[in-house]
C-alpha cells in the first residue's frame, strides 16, 4: 500500500497525484502540479525515503547490503556494526591508562579493534571511567594520614630489602618526598646566613701622586 498522500497545496488547492510506488520500501512517490505561483508552474515531487542508487548514500547502503549478504553466506554474523565500547572494555582501558600505558596500547589490550586503537581517541565512556578512578584516588589520599604514609614507605622499602628487589622504589621515594611528611629532608639545616655584611673602611687621607721615576732622555 502506498504511503499517505501529502497535504494539498494551500494556495492553488491542487491535490497530489500518485506517480509510482517504490519496490523497495513500498512507499509512494507523489506529485503536485502547481500553478505559476510555485517556480513558474514546476512540479513538486514527494519521493520515497529510499535514497537514489546514484547518490553517495544509495551506493553506501547498497555496499552494506552486499557485505551483509556475503557474511550471511559465509556463516558469520550479519550485524557486524555491534557497539565497540562496553562498560567492561572502557574500564579496562581506563585502568591501563592509569598504569601509564600509551593510549593505543591501552585500547588494544582492553579489546578495542585495531583501527580504534591506532586512532588513539578516548570516547565519553572511557573518560567517565577515568573520572571514577580519579575520585577513588582522591578518596585514598584524603583518608591517608601522615603517620600511615611514613609507615607505608618504610614498610615497602623494608620489604624490598628483605626480598632483595627494587620494585616500587621510585613510587615509595615520591610518596616519602611529600611536603607533609618530608622524610628525605634533614631535621636541622646547618648553614651560614649573612644578615648584614661588614662595613668596608674607606681611605680618608689624600694619596700623593709621585712623579715618574724614569731617566731623562738626552
Amino acid at each position: 500500500m502506498p504511503s499517505q498522500a501529502p497535504e494539498p497545496c494551500p494556495t492553488c488547492a491542487v491535490q497530489p497525484t500518485l506517480r509510482r510506488q517504490c519496490k523497495v520500501c513500498g512507499e509512494g512517490e507523489w506529485v503536485i502540479e502547481h500553478g505559476v505561483h510555485y517556480l513558474q508552474g514546476a512540479l513538486e515531487v514527494f519521493a520515497c525515503p529510499c535514497p537514489s542508487f546514484h547518490s553517495a548514500l544509495g551506493r553506501r547502503k547498497a555496499a552494506i547490503s552486499q557485505r551483509r549478504a556475503a557474511r550471511v553466506k559465509a556463516g558469520q554474523r550479519a550485524d557486524w556494526n555491534r557497539p565497540v565500547t562496553t562498560p567492561e572494555i572502557a574500564q579496562k582501558a581506563a585502568e591501563g591508562l592509569a598504569r601509564g600505558l600509551p593510549t593505543s596500547r591501552a585500547l588494544r589490550e582492553a579489546g578495542y579493534p585495531p583501527s580504534t586503537a591506532r586512532a588513539g581517541k578516548l570516547n565519553r565512556m572511557i573518560r567517565a571511567e577515568l573520572t571514577n578512578l580519579g575520585k577513588k584516588y582522591i578518596k585514598l589520599g584524603r583518608d591517608l594520614k601522615p603517620e600511615d604514609q611514613k609507615n607505608l614507605v618504610r614498610g615497602r622499602l623494608l620489604e624490598n630489602v628483605i626480598l632483595g628487589t627494587d620494585k616500587g622504589v621510585l613510587s615509595a621515594k615520591q610518596l616519602g618526598a611529600d611536603k607533609r611528611v618530608a622524610m628525605w629532608q634533614p631535621d636541622s639545616q646547618l648553614g651560614l646566613v649573612v644578615l648584614q655584611p661588614p662595613p668596608v673602611r674607606h681611605i680618608r687621607h689624600e694619596v700623593p701622586i709621585l712623579p715618574p721615576n724614569h731617566p731623562e732622555e738626552e
